[in-house]
């Protein structure tokens, strides 16, 4: 049995690794909230770029370079995890998803998988994928913008090389509550379907603008702002998922503290109420033994 000592120790651990762990619970929900305040920003951005595009595609046919088959080609793949841990199966899930998406023979053959988050690395190699990166995640929303432009430089050094005819998005995305589900979204080729959505579109106004630059300039620069709001966006939802997850496990792991020191606070009171009990009877032992004594006198 342990001493009382010793469950003191283990209490005052216990509570200690208890608020560390509401601290982290805590930090992670703040996160959760600052990167669905980035999910929304961005959101109300693409709204922007794709009235850019309603307008520069009115009465115009979708751009030949658009009408690419989507679903042929060698396959790049970018696939967003973590840097940190205590998030639970969050990495598994996503290499996973991927898993299930290739074994269904739509991705064909795959040229290049982009790690994002240092975390994701193990699990996209023990599925035999050819690992290049990791690109480290940022540690907040504003840092965002540099790691998707360090993204977009390497997938247009794939497209460039042939290294990669396609490019998808592999990532988690927060769900109601602290929960998150898996996702998937096609980079390039553009897909003619969206850009008919777009163009097709009422306008929100009784005038469509007018623009002063050429079609083959203002086109492109608009698609390049539509690639950067996709991987920005993949960005801020994989990290408010991350924080999710995070959240989810500190919860769990602070109801398993709590538990544990209910149980150590037991067997401490009841040692301590063992301990006092001995010694009441050693004092009433001692005062039976010296009342025989003086009896015999």
């Amino acid at each position: 049995m342990a001493s009382l000592e010793s469950l003191r120790r283990n209490l005052d651990r216990t509570g200690d690794l208890k608020t560390v762990v509401k601290t982290m619970k805590s930090i992670a929900a703040v996160n959760v909230r600052h990167y669905e305040k980035a999910v929304d920003s961005v959101n109300q951005y693409n709204r922007t770029v794709e009235l850019g595009l309603r307008a520069l595609l009115f009465n115009k046919a979708v751009p030949v370079e658009a009408q690419e088959g989507a679903s042929s080609g060698t396959l790049g793949v970018l696939v967003f995890g973590s840097d940190q841990g205590m998030c639970g199966p969050f990495n598994e899930r996503i290499v996973s998803f991927l898993q299930e998406y290739l074994l269904k023979g739509a991705g064909g053959r795959i040229g290049a998988a982009l790690a994002v988050g240092e975390r994701v690395v193990p699990y996209l190699k023990d599925a035999g994928l050819p690992v290049e990166g990791p690109i480290n995640l940022p540690g907040a929303p504003d840092s965002v913008t540099w790691s998707v432009q360090e993204i977009l430089l390497i997938v247009d050094e794939w497209r460039r090389s042939g290294k990669v005819e396609r490019v998808e998005i592999f990532h988690n995305r927060p769900e109601s509550g602290a929960s998150y589900t898996s996702q998937r979204q096609t980079l390039i080729p553009l897909d003619p379907q969206w850009l008919r959505e777009i163009r097709e579109s009422p306008w929100p106004g009784r005038s469509l603008p007018f623009h002063t630059m050429d079609f083959v300039d203002l086109f492109p620069a608009l698609v390049q702002q539509s690639l950067l709001v996709r991987v920005y966006r993949a960005f801020v939802e994989s990290l408010a998922a991350e924080n999710a997850s995070r959240f989810a496990s500190m919860q769990s792991a602070e109801d398993n503290l709590e538990e544990r020191i209910g149980e150590l606070e037991a067997s401490y009171r009841r040692q301590r109420q063992s301990m006092i009990s001995e010694e009441l009877f050693d004092v009433i032992a001692g005062f039976e033994a010296l009342s025989g004594e003086e009896g015999v006198r």
